[in-house]
């Protein structure tokens, strides 16, 4: 027989382990038989390897802005044993720069993470190639490298088609509008695109605009000159060309404007009483005339160089010209230019006038009759042929405190004495450092046809059927009315005005029955029509009887 022996190392330690095996039959003669077996258990052979969990990076970037972000690689055992003496270095491809990349490892043992960041410091746009060799000497597969790609990319710019722009006109032309191409002249997208005016130092403003057809390049910016409010001269202004992805924004445009035209009126200083301000200008006009010479007057309250509005159109030659204006406290600018046969001038020097606080009240006259007679505590304020037309007012300055008033309206007859229409009396308070008014305004068709009385009777007569007849109204200041015929009372009813004018005065009648008449009051003679009369006889002259 064979005896064959088998040992394992299975759970035993490194050493030698003796063992005897006994070999024995019951019919041998010899016994048994021992075989003495010794068992010797080894180290394992170790064998560590590099593991990467990345053999290729790509890193991006612009040549303006921030860095890219640091990426890691994690390096492990991929063998047996331990893997020590870790080590990186880097090597860049041949001809291309160097020093732009950087890799450390957090252990000289692994596992360790490796560290790989990218700087673009000193790099133009383009594509760069390094390796990173990871290395130990302990490991089977030493060196294993990683791949790293790393591209620089130029930022969207702003770029132009002209920087500079001139633009010349003559009197109140207007030169053509201009365009610029803005486009990206570098990588990616040129949005965001907007843009600032800036005028030079002490001139004119708002005579420039630019407007671009989109926001994303390529655009085209529309760039015009106005010569609204410019005398002859140069003007300079910029344009500014921003974005805020671009890497060159803003970008300029400088902008020349030359005006030619006619010289303008001559603007004295002005003169200032009170709330009156007096303006007077000279100018010689051609000798060709036209009929739209004159002068044009404007005025601003926010400044010597914005904020001017027309007030005045004065279609004379006469030089000088003199303005009288009435002004509430503040200071005012004013500039004023000609029309001409040859054109409209440039605007004279501006001028301005300060009018201090004052303490006034306005009588604002709102009547059809012109205010033809006014006292001021007892003072008359108007001779022959003065007085406040309608929709006008007088403005007198007083001292603060109350103050009384007497007004007529009316008109003033040729031999110079007033027809007098209504009388109004009061009294006021004048507030210190305030402009107050004191409103003019129409009777009411209730006072006219009461005549300020608490009623007032107006009567007519008639004929009917060959029979006379007496017929009444009595007006109530409620606006109510009886109508009696022959004292006896035949109608009620409401009455309102229709329409106020000077002289004649319309209002209608309404019954309770439902009928609607319209009557013509004559303010002067104290009568009115109306057709409400019988069949026979339609119209009805009424005249005031009194209470």
């Amino acid at each position: 027989a064979t005896l064959t022996l088998q040992a394992s190392g299975t759970g035993m330690t490194v050493g030698s382990h003796p063992a005897t095996v006994t070999v024995q039959s019951p019919v041998a003669t010899n016994g048994s038989v021992s075989i003495s077996v010794t068992c010797t258990v080894t180290a394992p052979a170790t064998n560590p390897a590099i593991g990467l969990s990345n053999t290729s990076l790509a890193f991006a970037a612009q040549t303006t802005g921030a860095e890219p972000p640091v990426q890691t690689v994690s390096v492990t055992n991929a063998g047996t044993g331990s893997l020590t003496g870790l080590a990186a270095a880097v090597s860049y491809q041949s001809g291309q720069p160097t020093g732009w990349l950087s890799a450390s490892l957090s252990a000289t043992t692994a596992p360790a993470t490796l560290t790989v960041q990218a700087s673009k410091t000193g790099l133009a746009a383009g594509t760069y190639n390094g390796t990173i060799a990871v290395t130990s000497s302990v490991a089977n597969n030493s060196p294993q490298t990683v791949a790293v790609t790393f591209t620089v990319t130029q930022p969207p710019a702003i770029g132009l088609s002209e920087t500079s722009l001139s633009f010349a006109s003559v009197g109140a032309g207007v030169p053509a509008a201009q365009p610029v191409t803005v486009s990206n002249v570098g990588a990616g997208s040129l949005t965001g695109l907007g843009t600032a005016i800036a005028y030079g130092a002490g001139q004119p403003t708002g005579w420039l605009s630019a407007s671009l057809d989109g926001t994303t390049a390529p655009a085209t910016l529309t760039v015009q000159a106005s010569p609204g409010g410019l005398n002859s001269g140069t003007y300079q202004a910029t344009i500014d060309v921003t974005s805020s992805v671009a890497s060159n924004s803003p970008q300029r445009i400088l902008v020349t404007y030359t005006k030619s035209g006619l010289t303008g009126p001559s603007l004295n200083v002005p003169s200032v009483a009170g709330t009156t301000v007096q303006l007077s200008w000279t100018y010689g006009f051609p000798p060709i005339a036209s009929s739209n010479d004159g002068y044009r007057l404007e005025e601003s309250t926010t400044g010597p160089s914005s904020g001017f509005v027309q007030i005045g159109s004065y279609f004379t030659r006469q030089t000088p010209f003199v303005v009288n204006l009435t002004r509430g406290a503040g200071t005012y600018w004013y500039r004023v230019r000609a029309v001409t046969a040859l054109g409209t001038t440039d605007y004279s020097q501006v001028q301005a006038a300060t009018v201090s606080s004052i303490s006034a009240t306005r009588f604002q006259n709102n009547a059809a009759w012109s205010v033809v007679y006014l006292t001021i505590d007892g003072v008359q304020q108007f001779s022959y042929g003065e007085g406040i037309p309608t929709g006008y007012y007088y403005q007198k300055t007083l001292s603060p405190g109350t103050h009384s008033y007497e007004a007529r309206t009316g008109t003033w007859n040729p031999n110079g004495t007033r027809f007098e229409m209504y009388w109004y009396t009061g009294t006021f308070n004048q507030a210190s450092g305030s402009i107050g008014t004191v409103t003019i305004s129409n009777p009411s068709i209730q006072q006219l046809l009461t005549r300020f009385l608490t009623t007032g009777r107006w009567c007519g007569e008639y004929w009917s059927n060959l029979v006379f007849h007496y017929r009444c109204f009595r007006f109530n200041t409620n606006g109510t009315f009886t109508l009696s015929d022959d004292n006896v009372q035949i109608q009620t009813g409401t009455y309102s005005l229709t329409n106020y004018t000077a002289g004649l005065v319309t209002f209608q009648v309404r019954y309770n029955s439902g009928p609607v008449y319209s009557g013509t009051l004559d303010e002067i003679n104290a009568y009115f029509m109306m057709q409400n009369g019988p069949p026979d006889w339609r119209t009805i002259q009424y005249t005031y009887q009194g209470q």
